[in-house]
């Protein structure tokens, strides 16, 4: 029996990303239509949660360990190499007149079962200049286990924004940093899910803010959700 190689990464990526949240309520609701589904722009109170795979080998692509147990069966396993993850957060902020940014909250890695918190993140990333007005994730198909999954794109202006993505989607090497654009790739196998809060029974609750993706973006957009936790307020307060 064959098993396509890249639908069992997958498989495994999407299981550490549910392993990093179940500790969370779950929040069912309605879908909503998104209007475009390889981007999501970024807005302010949202925030970002990155699961990176802990490899003994390096690097951060995980090599899944196919078994047929049967006819029609098989196991899936992350195999010798995997020794845990790491799950980041990151909130999306703006300061008046300034743009967004980026700042990272908090890291913690699981290994063996046992979690406990990092002072820094494995991999360093969304390294943004300041007073870029627009951030896009780029949500790209891959052609090859060498291809990127994430672009993440930065501008002042709608239009250069809206050029770079056409070019990055068709073009890797379309991404790189100019006077009008921030351009960068999450590495291979690191997994970012934007979320944005929700009120449920008067409490926050994080769900995927790739439902409700728009089009264009909305610099400046007023924000409906109050963070509730210390780090947010914390964080919000700077920039006032």
């Amino acid at each position: 029996m064959r098993i396509n190689a890249h639908k069992a990464f997958y498989s495994l990526v999407c299981l550490l990303i549910v392993l990093s949240a179940c500790a969370s309520p779950r929040v069912r609701t309605p879908p909503a239509p998104a209007v475009n589904t390889s981007y999501l722009d970024l807005q302010p109170g949202w925030r970002l949660r990155v699961v990176t795979p802990l490899l003994r080998s390096g690097g951060y692509r995980l090599t899944p360990n196919v078994q047929q147990t049967g006819t029609n069966m098989m196991t899936l396993s992350a195999g010798k190499d995997f020794m845990g993850y790491e799950t980041s957060f990151y909130l999306v902020r703006k300061k008046q007149w300034a743009g967004l940014s980026i700042q990272f909250l908090s890291a913690e890695t699981t290994r063996n079962g046992v979690t406990r918190a990092e002072p820094n993140p494995t991999v360093k990333l969304f390294q943004l200049p300041r007073r870029r007005r627009y951030i896009r994730l780029i949500y790209l198909r891959r052609v090859s286990q060498s291809d990127h999954d994430m672009a993440v794109l930065a501008a002042d202006n709608a239009e250069v924004l809206a050029e770079a993505t056409k070019q990055v989607e068709t073009d890797a090497a379309a991404c790189h940093d100019s006077k009008e654009l921030s351009c960068s790739w999450i590495p291979a196998g690191i997994a970012v899910i934007a979320e944005r809060p929700q009120d449920v029974n008067g409490s926050k609750e994080w769900i995927s803010a790739r439902k409700c993706s728009s089009s264009p973006p909305a610099p400046f957009a007023t924000n409906p959700y109050t963070p509730n936790t210390f780090s947010d307020r914390a964080a919000i307060a700077e920039d006032a």
